[in-house]
């Protein structure tokens, strides 16, 4: 397998595991793995709100010359998400220190899809922070 293949493997199961929530319908924030139980008097997601699912994320492209200068880390973007699923905004939630890897990362971030969050089984708007990592090999 090529590097690209790897990277996008890597990127793919990386991907899948870390996405992060932040609701902006009720204000809390979660992880995909469970969160412990809030302290007494903070803000949790009510029981029947659904977080948002990736349904298209195609990995972003890796930029010419960062793989062969070895430009490798995490970018975190967070992405609005419409009611519908559709991204509406993209911003640059934490720099991987490569101005190039950052750029992929939204550029590719801007093009995905998800299923929209749910609260109360009605669609609602929702913030996404999507860990992307890069690795060269």
């Amino acid at each position: 397998m090529d590097a690209i293949g790897v990277f996008r493997s890597r990127w793919a199961l990386r991907h899948m595991l870390t996405a992060v929530l932040l609701t902006t319908s009720s204000g809390a924030f979660a992880d995909a793995p469970p969160p412990p139980p809030p302290p007494p008097g903070s803000a949790s997601l009510p029981s029947d709100f659904v977080l948002p699912q990736a349904v298209y994320n195609p990995p972003p492209r890796y930029p010419t010359g960062s793989a062969d200068a070895q430009e490798a880390g995490t970018v975190v973007v967070a992405l609005k998400v419409d009611a519908e699923g559709s991204i509406t905004g993209v911003t640059l939630d934490r720099s991987s220190g490569f101005p190039k890897l950052d750029a992929a990362a939204k550029e590719a971030a801007a093009s995905w899809r998800f299923t929209p969050a749910l609260d109360g089984g009605k669609p609602v708007r929702s913030m996404v922070r999507v860990p992307v990592t890069f690795v060269a090999e």
